[in-house]
């Protein structure tokens, strides 16, 4: 298994003398020269939002909260259980050159004060919802630690790598995908790359390219929709989707079908890429007015 960090393509081919397969989870050098990009599953070469991750004090507890800024992109927060106990998780995805972006760039370490303050005007104008929720004497991030910024380039690499040696590397994880965090499914997808690659290598090798391209295969059964899902949503939402939020933002049922979707990617997928199942959906909750189509 070669983790982050670890050398780069030199050495996995070195280490593959004495092993009948190599396991790639992460590793930035390693990755990016054994398993090369795979532009049909990778519509995007640049980052799609710009992201702030924190754990904060002094927002009241809620459940989960999906807030959707058109134009400036989405703001989801959620209780969490921290060394100090409940916290308000919260992440940013802000489109790139939007009013929203700039607070994603801040340096709390500069000033955590005008830091503080700035994101709770940003809330204030792009999720009200959670702005009603801010103690303003208390809310703050709980740490520099628990905060984290950046930006992530969605891509799906090619998962098998044939060595010089006549072995085979496995990408799996985010060796093999990266996801932009927008449906929140990357500690799952990578946990069942590797539940799914522990079986295969359990049934029993040879452990070649063709067994390399059987546990892709498999693995691809939920990756697959994980990565449409996570790239759709990183775009405009279609009108049926809309149709939902804006049901969801009204129905408790409806609305809690919707997060529960959040466990079930393929079945996620399934209902947010088609309007019938959409449909379905809305048809439950026949008490609620929906807005009709444009």
């Amino acid at each position: 298994m070669v983790t982050e960090g670890s050398p780069g393509a030199a050495e996995v081919e070195r280490w593959s003398a004495d092993h009948e397969l190599i396991v790639v989870a992460a590793g930035r050098r390693s990755v990016a020269e054994l398993f090369p990009r795979d532009d049909r599953r990778s519509p995007y070469d640049r980052p799609q939002r710009s992201l702030l991750a924190g754990l904060y004090s002094g927002i009241a507890p809620a459940g989960f909260s999906y807030n959707i800024s058109p134009g400036c992109g989405e703001i989801f927060q959620m209780p969490m259980w921290t060394r100090d106990g409940l916290a308000a998780g919260m992440l940013i995805e802000a489109i790139p050159g939007s009013p929203l972006e700039p607070v994603t760039r801040l340096s709390y370490l500069d000033d955590p004060r005008a830091f503080t303050r700035t994101l709770e005007k940003a809330l204030a104008e792009h999720a009200p919802r959670i702005a009603e929720r801010i103690d303003p004497g208390s809310f703050a991030p709980l740490g520099p630690d628990d905060l984290l910024q950046g930006a992530v380039t969605p891509v799906v690499r090619t998962p098998v790598a044939k060595l010089s040696t006549g072995r085979v590397a496995l990408a799996i994880g985010d060796a093999w995908i990266t996801n932009d965090p927008i449906t929140g499914q990357g500690a799952n997808l990578g946990s069942h790359c590797a539940w799914v690659t522990a079986e295969a290598i359990a049934g029993g090798g040879p452990y070649g390219e063709e067994f390399g391209r059987s546990v892709a295969a498999e693995m691809w059964r939920v990756a697959g929709p994980v990565t449409e899902w996570s790239n759709a949503f990183l775009q405009p939402p279609a009108e049926h989707v809309l149709r939902l939020f804006a049901g969801a933002a009204v129905h408790r049922g409806l609305a809690d079908r919707f997060v529960n979707l959040f466990s079930d990617p393929v079945a996620a997928w399934a209902v947010f890429s088609d309007p019938a199942q959409v449909d379905a959906l809305l048809a439950a909750a026949p008490e609620v007015s929906l807005p009709s189509a444009p």
